[in-house]
């Protein structure tokens, strides 16, 4: 217990120095919000993957498949017929009447040149996601939509970006960007990156500036195979367009498990 003594020159020492006291008390205060503020910040950028992980929600079932009963020398030998044009329909049929599963739909990466619209010249190989039919946008999952809005998987046109192919092509909502796909007869030289493609060059609005998980792990762990972590999406009609002629690294399907 604190004496008489003791609480009187308490009073004493309080009124003799109220503003420093009170200073002090603020300054502490502030102090501890501060590092009560940079753990709760630390706390919530260490699970800042895996919450985006949840929000996008994609497919945690994909299926790749070949043509069945043929050995690995044919398959490697006529990889492109046999796999990479695999319809999938027996496949997808079995998903669709399946319980447990959304929705399923076919997806790829098709290997283009892409580059700004005005600049064609200036292309860069990679890797374009494309969801082959309806099914496969959803399972895709929902990106975080930093700027515009979601492309319409009915327009060949419309395209979304990540913001690292915003930075690169210096292209913001409502510019123009152009891919030209290489062609399956250019599968080899699309793989050296070297030659420009020679698929028919479609230009497309961006309406629509994304970030997906694979954005952070870009930043933290390097990009990708292709050494760009720039990302342009495209849907089923942009693949209606070119024809299904485009060069890409295998058809698989997505399939969204239902949540008991």
């Amino acid at each position: 217990m604190i004496n008489s003594a003791s609480r009187l020159r308490a009073r004493t020492l309080l009124r003799q120095y109220a503003v420093p006291t009170v200073a002090l008390g603020v300054f502490a205060g502030v102090a501890g919000g501060a590092a009560l503020g940079i753990w709760g910040m630390a706390r919530r950028t260490s699970t800042v993957y895996d919450r985006l992980v949840a929000y996008e929600g994609a497919a945690t079932l994909s299926v790749f498949a070949c043509t069945e009963g043929l050995d690995s020398a044919t398959i490697q030998a006529n990889f492109l017929e046999l796999c990479v044009d695999f319809d999938y329909a027996d496949i997808r049929a079995f998903l669709d009447e399946s319980p447990g599963v959304a929705t399923s739909g076919r997806y790829t990466l098709v290997i283009s040149g892409v580059a700004p619209a005005d600049h064609p010249e200036r292309w860069t190989r990679q890797l374009v996601p494309v969801a082959v039919d309806a099914g496969a946008v959803p399972a895709l999952g929902t990106p975080i939509v930093v700027e515009g809005r979601l492309a319409d998987p009915s327009v060949a046109s419309e395209v979304v970006v990540n913001e690292a192919a915003a930075e690169q092509f210096d292209v913001g909502i409502g510019g123009w960007i152009i891919i030209t796909p290489y062609l399956k007869a250019e599968f080899d030289s699309a793989g050296e990156g070297v030659e420009p493609p020679q698929g028919r060059p479609t230009a497309v609005t961006v309406v629509g500036i994304i970030r997906r998980p694979g954005d952070l792990a870009a930043r933290l762990g390097g990009a990708s195979i292709y050494g760009n972590a720039s990302t342009v999406e495209t849907g089923p009609a942009w693949y209606r367009d070119i024809g299904g002629s485009a060069a890409g690294c295998g058809t698989l399907v997505a399939a969204p498990l239902k949540l008991a």
